[in-house]
């Protein structure tokens, strides 16, 4: 009888204790499963979620990729859409151990591959005498115009082809492929750089270097 009483007793004291200390919580903060990292790769993509470890480095590993773009990793962003701290690298690694007691909103930040861009003459020659033109252009941009590239000028194509004119740049030789320009300008559809745009160029393209040639008419 007396042994059965100092079991109550005891158990009494240890449910006391726990009500009074927080027994099985973490001192009455939120729970480790409620510290998420939520991230996108785009603004209008659905978010994906994981939940690191408390002081642990962590990882994300369905890493993101996208023609015409290098991934730079993942990033706290303001309200105006400026990243302001990069949270995880380009390998999905995170850069510092996971400290946060709370929520974090990460997004993929994305940086334009640059291209070079090869006008072969063909044979003719520019007011300079180059029988290759060069310029670069960044995935998604614009195009220079012809005059900014010394193809035309106020009194038409700089171009010279002895007997012939020029009639503009294509995706191969000859004048085969597909057709960029005429002899004045990038046509309408082709003077934002993007494999929409120019397909061909892109498939027969030599790493990061692409070529376009000219063509001539009588």
């Amino acid at each position: 009888m007396y042994l059965r009483l100092m079991i109550i007793s005891s158990l009494i004291l240890f449910l006391s204790g726990c009500v009074l200390s927080g027994c099985g919580d973490n001192g009455g903060e939120s729970s480790q499963e409620d510290y998420i990292v939520s991230y996108r790769f785009h603004e209008s993509d659905e978010r994906k979620s994981i939940t690191p470890i408390k002081n642990e480095f962590f990882s994300i590993e369905d890493i993101p990729s996208e023609f015409g773009y290098e991934f730079k990793g993942f990033y706290v962003y303001d309200d105006s859409g400026d990243f302001v701290t990069r949270f995880v690298n380009q390998a999905g690694e995170s850069l510092r151990r996971w400290d946060n007691n709370g929520h974090v909103d990460l997004i993929a930040k994305w940086e334009p591959i640059t291209f070079s861009i090869q006008l072969n003459l063909e044979g003719g020659s520019s007011v300079s005498d180059s029988t290759t033109l060069f310029f670069e252009v960044a995935y998604g941009q614009s195009l220079p115009s012809f005059e900014a590239l010394e193809v035309v000028n106020e009194n038409g194509s700089l171009i010279r082809y002895p007997g012939f004119y020029f009639d503009g740049f294509y995706s191969r030789q000859f004048g085969l492929g597909e057709r960029y320009s005429d002899s004045q300008s990038w046509l309408p559809s082709k003077r934002v750089f993007t494999i929409e745009n120019f397909p061909d160029a892109f498939n027969v393209r030599e790493g990061n270097i692409i070529h376009f040639y000219a063509r001539y008419i009588r």
